[in-house]
Formats: structure tokens, sequence, C-alpha cells
């Protein structure tokens, strides 16, 4: 009867912690805080649009592939990106949402400004996955590669 009560406990031990991660892909558990896991430089090294992954198209070109995002503790957010020849910089701001579960951002494209609004499905300490929908009803999917963690230093 012990062993019994002992396996059920086990049990919904491990079936509480599996339901209580934040993100839809994980991790499942992490030691480390969200805001010392996003911090630093993230390449996009996929997109995809309505699931289907995408070389040709972005939703910006600060949104497009090989764009990288800098993510500092001061809430800055600068994105260096390419259009036609040219590397281009794009400064503005990131911030958590609803309680952690989305990365809100503000950053200009060489002609606009943008605010967004992503739902995290990944934050690891080496992959960034956020997901919106654009004003097309298109849903974009951006998968961030870790360059360089800021996690250890306070900038």
């Amino acid at each position: 009867m012990k062993r019994t009560g002992i396996a059920i406990g086990l049990l919904l031990s491990v079936f509480l912690l599996a339901s209580c991660h934040k993100y839809e892909e994980g991790p499942w558990i992490s030691f480390t805080k969200k805001e010392n896991r996003i911090r630093g430089f993230w390449e996009l090294s996929a997109v995809y649009k309505n699931g289907v992954k995408t070389t040709s198209e972005s939703p910006s070109s600060v949104e497009s592939l090989e764009s990288v995002w800098e993510m500092y503790k001061n809430k800055t957010l600068l994105i260096t990106f390419l259009e036609g020849n040219t590397y281009y910089k794009s400064n503005g701001s990131w911030k958590f949402e609803k309680d952690k579960e989305n990365l809100g951002a503000t950053f200009t494209t060489r002609y606009a400004s943008l605010t967004r609004s992503y739902t995290i499905l990944k934050l690891s300490s080496k992959e960034l996955k956020i997901k919106f929908k654009d004003e097309k009803d298109d849903t974009w999917v951006l998968d961030f590669s870790i360059v360089q963690s800021f996690a250890g230093y306070d900038y």
C-alpha cells in the first residue's frame, strides 16, 4: 500500500511538472531566469509563413533571414539587417508581456516604425522561437539561434 502511494505521488509530480511549462515548445524546466535567457545576440535562422519554411519572404526587412537582434538588460533592442546589398541598424526596445508569455518589440525599418507582440513558443539558452499574425492574417514564426549570450554580464 505504501508503494502504491509513493508511485501515485511520483506520477502526480511528473504530471504537474509537465503541465506547468510556460512555452509551447519548452523548455520544460530551466533554472535560468527568462530575463537572462533572452539577453544576447540572436541570429534569425529560419522564417515560417503559415507553417511553411520560406527563404524568399519575410514580414519585414528587420525580420528577414540572417537579421541579428541584440537584446540588452536595459530593454534596448538593436537589429542589424540586410536590405539589398547594404546592412542597416535599427534601434528600439523590448519587454515581456502577458506574464512573460509574449515578447513586445518596437523597432524601425528603413521606412516605418513597427510595434509587435510576439507569442513566445520557445525560450531556451540557445533558441528563441516567436510567432505573430500580420494584418493579412498570415501567421509568421521566427526562429532565432543564439550567437552570444549576455546572461552572465550586466548589460
